[in-house]
């Protein structure tokens, strides 16, 4: 599984990612879960060369991205758990 999250998360639901362009459910659950995840993160938190974005704008990525480079059912599941996520996100970010 570890093998096919770092391999599949950068492929999109429409076919347009990498390395393979794997399409819909060509691409193994647990790579469409953590693409989810990743841009949520790759987004939301500061890199050296660039601010964070604000959580509103992070979650308007994921939602213009349902159907598109994201599983539409994972995007929705994750839209869902808002409150949720945020709740975490500002754990993690009040303890650094």
């Amino acid at each position: 599984m570890a093998y096919q999250v770092a391999r599949y998360h950068h492929e999109k639901w429409n076919g347009k990612g990498y390395p393979e362009g794997l399409n819909a459910r060509e691409i193994p659950l647990c790579a469409r879960i953590m693409a989810v995840a990743d841009v949520f993160d790759a987004v939301s938190e500061k890199r050296c060369y660039r601010d964070a974005i604000p959580v509103e704008q992070c979650f308007a990525i994921i939602r213009e991205g349902s159907g598109r480079d994201f599983d539409p059912v994972i995007a929705e599941v994750f839209l869902d758990s808002r409150e949720k996520v945020e709740r975490i996100h500002n754990e993690i970010n009040t303890k650094q």
